[in-house]
């Protein structure tokens, strides 16, 4: 059998075996070498995220690659409404789970937790349209 390095389908069946059996840290590498093949595609950036929020707890991760996939959804023509307000959706939650975990001041918890704040309030404007 061939091996396509290149092939980013590949790959990403690959990280969904590694989920599956949870290797969260080997298969959030895995997903980042897909959106590096493949970097028209948000899902690999969303998937990262999901899996550092579920799995992991990170949300710093989650919304840096959160917002890469905002980024290159709003340029797509392909993606739907739904389909970036689920971004924006997972957003709300990283900055909410951030405000949650942050114990260095109060300033960063309320910072944290009005990013999240605006965050579902876009959720609402998505869902309204």
């Amino acid at each position: 059998m061939s091996v396509a390095f290149e092939d980013s389908q590949m790959w990403f069946k690959f990280a969904l075996s590694l989920v599956s059996s949870h290797k969260y840290a080997k298969a959030i590498l895995v997903l980042q070498e897909c959106a590096k093949i493949d970097p028209d595609s948000y899902i690999y950036h969303s998937l990262i995220a999901r899996v550092a929020l579920q799995n992991i707890r990170e949300p710093n991760l989650a919304i840096e690659s959160l917002d890469k996939a905002l980024e290159i959804a709003e340029k797509s023509k392909d993606v739907t409404c739904y389909e970036t307000a689920k971004i924006h959706l997972l957003m709300a939650i990283a900055h909410a789970i951030q405000a949650e975990m942050s114990i260095v001041n109060n300033f960063e918890k309320h910072a944290a937790w009005e990013l999240a704040r605006k965050k579902f309030a876009k959720l609402f404007c998505y869902h309204l349209n």
